[in-house]
Parts: C-alpha cells; sequence; structure tokens
C-alpha cells in the first residue's frame, strides 16, 4: 500500500512537471509564433516543413527503439544506458551520413531544389545531440520532470529567441535552422552540466541483445507513427507546393498545440508508471482508465474551443494572409483529439511487453491513409488531406481501443464511459455558447473572449452534474481548503490568547 502511494505521489508530480512543460514551451512558440508569422511567408513554412519530413526519413536509424526499451527494462540501469549510449552514437552516425547523402535525390522527388542544401545543413542536428539523448530518456526512466520541464525551458527560450531575430533579420528558412540549432545546443548542455544523470560509458553484448529485442519493435513502430505524423506533409508537397504545405503545417501547428501536447505531457509520464507495474494487470488497466477520463477532460474543451473560435482568434493574431488555412485547421482539431484520446494505448501495451500490437495497428492506418490522402488531395488540396487523415485515425482509435478491451478482458462501457461524459459537457457548452453569441452585441477580442468564457463555464457546471469522480475530487479540495482555514483561524486565536 505505501508503495502505492508513493508511486502515485510521483506520477502526479511528473504529471505536474510534465503539463507545466507543456504549457510553458507553448506559450513560449505561440508569442513566437506571433512575430514570425508576419516576418517570414507561407513558402518558408513549406520548405522547412518539407526539410524535417524528409529528414525524418532516416530517423529509424537514429535511435533503434532505445527510448522505449530503456524505460520498459528495469534491470541494471547504469549498464543499460551506458549501452544504450554507445549505440546511439553509432545511429547519429549513420542517419547524419544517409540525410547528407541523399539530400539531392530528396529535392529531386519534391521537386525541389532549394530542398538540398537545407537538408545538408540540417543533416548535423543528429551529431549535435547524441550525447545527451540517453540523459533525457534516463530522466524520463526515474519521473525526474522537474527536471525535463528546466530542459524545455531554456531550450525554447534561446530557440524562439533566435527564431524571432533571425526572421526579423530576414533570414527566411534559415531563421528555423538556426532555431533548432540553437535549442539543441542550449538542452544538450543542461543536460550534461546540471541534469545530475551520470553512467558509465561501457559496451555489453548481452543488455544491447536485450535491448534490441524489445527496442527493434518499438523503433519500427516508432518509424510508422514518424509516417503517420508526417506522411501528410510529404503528401501536400508532392501533389500541390510548398506554399500549399505553408498553410497546411500553419494549421496542423495551431490545432494540435492543447490536443497532442498535452497527451505527449501525460503519456510521457504514463509509459514509466505503467511500466514499474507491468506484471499487475489489473493496475494498469485501472490507471489507463483513470488517465483517460482526466486526459479528456483536459484536451475536449480545448480542441472543441478551437474548432469553434480558433479561426477568429487566428483572424485577429495574423491577419488575412493565413485565411486559406482556416477550413483545414477546424478539421484537424479533430484528428488532434482523436489522436491525443487514444495515445495512453500505446503506453498501456508497450508496458504489457505488447509493442507489435500498437505497431499492427500502425500499419494499417500507413497502408490504408496514404491512398486516401493522395486520392482526397488531389480533388480537393490539402483540406482533402486534412480530412483523409482524421477519418482513418478516428477508425484506427476504435481499433486501438477495442484491443486493450480484448487483451485486459474488460468492457466497451468502462473504456467509453469518461469519453462519453467529457463529449456531453462539451456539446453542452457548444449549444449555450453558440445561442448566446447571437445575441452578444460585441465584436473582435471581446465576443471571442465572452463565448469561450460561456463555452467553458457551461461544459464545466455539466461535466461536474454528471462526473462523480470530478465532485468527489472538487469536494475533497474543498474539505481540504475548509480545514486549514479552520487551522489558521485556531492559531490566530491561540497567538491573541497568549500575546
Amino acid at each position: 500500500m505505501a508503495d502505492d502511494i508513493n508511486l502515485r505521489s510521483r506520477a502526479i508530480k511528473a504529471s505536474f512537471w510534465a503539463l507545466l512543460a507543456t504549457y510553458t514551451t507553448q506559450a513560449i512558440r505561440i508569442v513566437a509564433m506571433l512575430f514570425v508569422a508576419a516576418l517570414l511567408s507561407p513558402d518558408d513554412f513549406g520548405l522547412y516543413s518539407m526539410a524535417t519530413v524528409a529528414a525524418g526519413f532516416f530517423s529509424i536509424f537514429s535511435s533503434f527503439g532505445l527510448h522505449s526499451a530503456l524505460i520498459w527494462n528495469r534491470e541494471d540501469p547504469e549498464t543499460a544506458a551506458g549501452t544504450a549510449f554507445c549505440m546511439t552514437i553509432f545511429g547519429a552516425i549513420v542517419t547524419s551520413f544517409l540525410i547528407f547523402s541523399f539530400s539531392t535525390p530528396l529535392s529531386v522527388f519534391f521537386n525541389e531544389p532549394r530542398l538540398a542544401l537545407v537538408l545538408k545543413i540540417i543533416a548535423f542536428e543528429p551529431l549535435v545531440s547524441m550525447f545527451t539523448t540517453i540523459h533525457f530518456i534516463m530522466l524520463s526512466r526515474e519521473l525526474y520532470f522537474r527536471s525535463r520541464y528546466l530542459f524545455g525551458l531554456s531550450s525554447s527560450l534561446a530557440g524562439n529567441f533566435v527564431l524571432i531575430l533571425s526572421a526579423y533579420l530576414g533570414m527566411g528558412i534559415w531563421s528555423f535552422v538556426f532555431s533548432s540549432y540553437t535549442s539543441i545546443v542550449v538542452g544538450s548542455a543542461y543536460l550534461l552540466f546540471f541534469s545530475g544523470i551520470k553512467f558509465p560509458i561501457r559496451f555489453d553484448k548481452k543488455m544491447a541483445y536485450k535491448l534490441l529485442r524489445f527496442g527493434l519493435v518499438a523503433a519500427v513502430n516508432g518509424y510508422l507513427f514518424f509516417l503517420l505524423f508526417n506522411l501528410d506533409y510529404a503528401i501536400v508537397g508532392k501533389i500541390l507546393n510548398t506554399v500549399q504545405l505553408g498553410y497546411y503545417s500553419f494549421a496542423y501547428r495551431f490545432a494540435n498545440v492543447p490536443a497532442n501536447y498535452i497527451s505527449q505531457a501525460i503519456v510521457g509520464v504514463a509509459f514509466p508508471v505503467f511500466a514499474m507495474v507491468k506484471h499487475d494487470a489489473d493496475k494498469m488497466l485501472r490507471g489507463y482508465v483513470k488517465g483517460t477520463h482526466w486526459l479528456t477532460l483536459a484536451v475536449m474543451p480545448a480542441a472543441v474551443v478551437l474548432i469553434l473560435f480558433g479561426p477568429s482568434v487566428m483572424d485577429l493574431l495574423y491577419g488575412a494572409k493565413w485565411m486559406p488555412a482556416y477550413n483545414a485547421f477546424r478539421i484537424l482539431c479533430l484528428y488532434g483529439l482523436s489522436e491525443a484520446i487514444i495515445a495512453p494505448v500505446g503506453s498501456l501495451l508497450y508496458a504489457a511487453g505488447k509493442p507489435s500490437y500498437q505497431m499492427w495497428i500502425n500499419v494499417f492506418r500507413v497502408i490504408t491513409v496514404v491512398p486516401a490522402a493522395v486520392w482526397a488531395g488531389s480533388r480537393w488540396g490539402f483540406e482533402g488531406v486534412a480530412v483523409a487523415f482524421t477519418a482513418i485515425f478516428l477508425i484506427a482509435g476504435v481499433i486501438s481501443v477495442w484491443t486493450v478491451k480484448k487483451y485486459f478482458d474488460t468492457t466497451w462501457m468502462n473504456l467509453i464511459k469518461p469519453v462519453f461524459m467529457t463529449a456531453v459537457a462539451c456539446l453542452a457548452g457548444g449549444a449555450a455558447s453558440l445561442t448566446a453569441r447571437a445575441f452578444i452585441p460585441f465584436s473582435g477580442w471581446p465576443s471571442v473572449i465572452s463565448s469561450v468564457s460561456l463555452f467553458l463555464a457551461a461544459a464545466l457546471l455539466t461535466q461536474y452534474g454528471i462526473d462523480r469522480e470530478l465532485r468527489s475530487i472538487v469536494r475533497s479540495g474543498a474539505e481540504i481548503l475548509n480545514y486549514k482555514n479552520i487551522t489558521n483561524n485556531l492559531f490566530k486565536k491561540a497567538y491573541r490568547i497568549n500575546g
């Protein structure tokens, strides 16, 4: 029991720091984008998105799935870390060599001559970051998310400062490149000197085999994830052009801020926590259901707010230049929401020692989404690509939940009830907000702020009314606050009497 309480406490603290890191870095990013979106063109956004996708084709060689393998493995962490470090160095060298060598063929494939030089420059990024990759993984493994927060804060501040400065100086596409290198260098310096992670650098064949046995499946799965989250960029860049890709990437960045980034923070904590209790299936399932409950409560209202009011905010912030991206933005909000809600499934299956289950789900997504996106993109442009990806990901989400149901022998109601409750609350909030908006005599920011506030108020009240667990936590918090007030008053009275 004491171990459960200790693990729960560590998980809550890690989640706090992970979410704080997410909100902080994204707030910095959004502020930076206020300037960058005005200083750079859609073509600059599109070309850099194309470069990151092209370079990412070789990402499978950079890690060998070591991130997942190190977290899943709970034996002899120092030997595992030292062995993984040696493997990471080898992978980074291979990755940089391949990106540099294939820069020209990839520029021919995308029909973009400028791409070759950009790829040659960013090819050295894996070499810059290879010395501290394992440090970052070990922070996650041991739930040291406060150090991860400081790492993210320092690298984000430095990188976005350079991004704004470079864009202001008229450096165009190179603003993104300079920003990326700055983030890597600053983040690596923090991990090397201030993270507190140390391990002996030695290679152990038996440990390497053990890590690779789990990690190679995870590496293939990670590569499939990369394809899934970047194939849309590749398809838009191939069948359309860099300007259209710029609009699409702009819409994607903002549509996925509250959904995917929040879910990534939670999943980053969930996997090491599940791995610590991987021999207790009931405890894993309870943790998954509870985690899905709170994750849905966090991401679904944010996604619905963006769908309803996001384009109005974007128009106020960035102007008419980005208006062609607004419809794709709304569609991609649904895509990001569906991916965020099912994100913990991967952590659960990985911790259960079944990464192959997630791999086959991703294989299904890849082989179905590519023809669908190419067909839809050829007919309706980048908006068609957004529709295709959203539809396929929704179908894959149902398959993922079904996999959890079968493996853990539970019921559909147990798994979907948290999502259903928050969906009802969001419907109530949306109905109240849209109805009232017709009578609000404001425009611009006052209209947006009042509409969003009304939505959140109605949604939260509805959620409170139908969510027993939320009511229990709110009442417990109120009792704690009331107890503290009573205690403080007693101390004050005692002080007066003694004084």
